[in-house]
């Protein structure tokens, strides 16, 4: 678990600089912990904590509403000690902007590393791996639409529409939200349905952090398997 330790004191120190950039960047952490590990319809039945750091360059114009260049790190470390990658990360290089009627778009570049080199996707390695991203959100809308799309030359487009509501039972908020994942193939005969999601969250918020405790159920067509795990978020916007 060294892998864990040596990142929770690279975010904690990243936190801590967070007030001297709030003058024309910004920076956003994010930690999540999951019960199972799941990427597509990629299985895998053991804990994993998740931290992701998004920067916001700065600009001489930090106008939020005006467009940005933003850079995220996002690592998954594994907790099973007998499987043969510790430690996978992605990295995402997109420019972001909001429209005046609060719709939010995203386009950029990802790029995937930290896999065994022997394993292969579309017989490509997956230790070395980049797609181009775009993303659309409506979180004004009913049910917050938000549509996310990935592309590479060899495995096509991954397109992924997620629906989301909040609501409240007594004084108790509640967050009902929808995933689902379609592969449009390119070169491969592999099209079709890989994910379906359905989660419930429970929000609170303690002084500065946001935190969510959930319990997904995940259908997986292509498979005929089906998974349900628990997760928790902790946010610092």
């Amino acid at each position: 678990m060294r892998f864990l330790h040596l990142y929770t004191l690279f975010l904690c120190l990243l936190g801590s600089t967070r007030a001297a950039y709030s003058q024309s960047s910004t920076i956003s952490i994010e930690m999540d912990a999951f019960s199972h590990y799941i990427w597509r319809d990629d299985i895998n039945d053991f804990i994993v904590f998740q931290p992701s750091i998004d920067y916001r360059f700065p600009r001489s114009n930090a106008e939020h509403r005006q467009p940005g260049l933003n850079l995220n790190l996002w690592l998954s470390v594994n907790s099973d000690v007998e499987y043969g990658v510790p430690m996978e990360s992605a990295t995402t290089l997109y420019y972001h902007w909001i429209t005046l009627d609060s719709m939010d778009f995203k386009a950029g570049l990802v790029h995937y590393s930290g896999h065994d080199s022997t394993m292969m996707f579309f017989d490509l390695p997956i230790h070395n791996w980049m797609e181009l991203y775009a993303g659309f959100a409506a979180p004004q809308l009913f049910l917050s639409p938000e549509v996310e799309i990935y592309y590479h030359d060899m495995t096509g487009a991954y397109p992924t529409l997620g629906l989301s509501y909040g609501c409240r039972i007594g004084k108790v908020p509640f967050e009902v939200s929808f995933l689902t994942g379609f592969r449009f193939a390119s070169q491969n005969n592999d099209n079709g349905w890989r994910e379906v999601d359905f989660t419930l969250g429970v929000p609170f918020h303690i002084k500065s952090f946001d935190l969510e405790v959930s319990i997904t159920h995940s259908q997986f067509p292509g498979q005929s398997l089906h998974r349900t795990f628990i997760g928790l978020n902790i946010s610092l916007p």
